[in-house]
């Protein structure tokens, strides 16, 4: 089951002797945000055949109105991909480095 944030523990980027817990965005089945927000044919025949799945996995799991709970998923996701960063920004390495310091210290 998916999340809207992602997370893991590996070395730090800067400081490769520590290890530190990452958090990255995450939240949308389709991967990439362009597949939500983009204009064209292509992502439009994309967002299509994404619904009809997800209609699709909801009524084999039993779930009533099906076709509107994938439309709301849908939605949610589409709102979550407005607010990711681009692929160039997410593959920053000094713009994703965002090292915080412990508060509860």
């Amino acid at each position: 089951m998916g999340a809207l944030f992602g997370g893991f523990v590996g070395q730090d980027d800067k400081e490769p002797d520590n290890y530190i817990f990452t958090i990255f965005q995450a939240g949308t089945g389709l991967p990439d945000r362009d597949m939500y927000l983009v204009d064209n044919p292509k992502y439009e025949e994309i967002r299509t055949a994404y619904k009809s799945y997800l209609g699709k996995m909801l009524a084999l799991a039993g779930e009533k109105d099906a076709e509107a709970r994938a439309n709301r998923i849908f939605a949610m996701e589409k709102a979550s991909a407005e607010v990711h960063w681009t692929r160039e920004d997410s593959s920053d390495a000094n713009k994703v480095y965002n090292k915080m310091t412990d508060r509860a210290a």
